[in-house]
């Protein structure tokens, strides 16, 4: 835009998943400052940090699928993230992300808490003002009435 001109492009906030006991989905709510009037299409990344990718509940092919509004997203692995896009309709100002986490219930390993992000982004996004990363932690201590694999 012009300097000092309107500048309708969108912020974009991911909320923190917080605490998710093993084996249920973390759920991540994100939502855009105003509308756009078209199609957009958003960048998902998911980085395990201190979870590894076996926390994840992966597909054989070691693909990792997302639900975006209930919707399969398939997302691919490189470098240790994974990432795939998603389409949304013009209009959208908030969509939520859910993500598997793997109960190891079958060889049960105490892992302490683990943390990973979800990144989003879009190229209709204002350059600034973005809070694009939110991050979910994975319990395995018998908190958030889950999984208690203490010794």
């Amino acid at each position: 835009g012009n300097p000092g001109g309107d500048d309708d492009r969108p912020t974009l906030t991911v909320d923190n998943a917080g605490k998710v006991s093993e084996g249920d989905n973390a759920s991540f709510n994100v939502t855009l400052s105003n509308p756009v009037d078209r199609d957009v299409e958003y960048t998902l990344t998911i980085n395990p940090r201190s979870a590894e990718a076996a926390d994840l509940t992966l597909n054989p092919d070691g693909t990792l699928t997302v639900l975006v509004e209930g919707t399969p997203v398939i997302l691919t692995q490189h470098n240790g993230k994974f990432t795939g896009t998603v389409s949304l309709p013009g209009g959208t100002t908030d969509f939520s992300v859910s993500v598997p986490t793997f109960d190891d219930n079958e060889n049960p390993v105490y892992e302490g808490n683990e943390r990973f992000t979800l990144t989003v982004n879009a190229d209709i996004l204002a350059p600034t003002g973005n809070d694009n990363v939110g991050a979910a932690t994975i319990t395995d201590n018998g908190k958030n009435q889950g999984d208690d694999d203490r010794p």
